[in-house]
């Protein structure tokens, strides 16, 4: 896991410029010198970020540095003043939070809840935007969370 600290910026590119990208080493998501204001407040100021595909990112940083707002921009619940955010290769800035959502780009707020009243394997099921093969998402969850497996048919309540 790579780990993106949103205080010092110490993986970021700080030079508003992404490095050149072959296809072959094209980053899946792609954020590029965005500017986002809440109000009069400018929040962002020229953040940029490459994902790499197949790489597992976590955004880091204390409270106030900016990890939501960066988030829900990219999200599009805080779209961004200035900038371009690519994902899969097209540009997705401008687009309905919902629209970014089907894609893939999902957002577990801080004070995440579950549904207390259903298992382990609903929770994870209602968070499934297309119906598919569970199966193999299931196997891609439990290969990131072990111990869910033998918590899977606990309730919430349990947890």
């Amino acid at each position: 896991m790579r780990l993106v600290d949103g205080i010092y910026r110490q993986l970021l590119f700080t030079n508003h410029q992404l490095p050149p990208t072959t296809n072959h080493q094209m980053s899946l998501l792609e954020v590029q010198d965005i500017h986002t204001y809440i109000g009069q407040f400018h929040i962002l100021e020229g953040v940029s970020l490459a994902v790499p595909r197949g790489e597992i990112v976590a955004l880091l940083g204390r409270n106030g540095a900016g990890k939501t707002t960066t988030l829900k921009s990219i999200l599009g619940l805080t779209p961004p003043r200035q900038g371009t955010i690519r994902f899969d290769g097209q540009e997705i800035q401008g687009r309905r939070s919902f629209d970014v959502a089907a894609l893939g780009i999902g957002f577990v707020p801080e004070h995440r809840a579950i549904f207390r009243d259903l298992t382990v394997a609903e929770n994870l099921r209602i968070a499934e935007r297309q119906k598919g093969d569970f199966a193999r998402k299931e196997a891609f969850i439990f290969s990131l969370f072990p111990d869910l497996k033998r918590l899977i048919k606990l309730s919430g309540t349990n947890l």
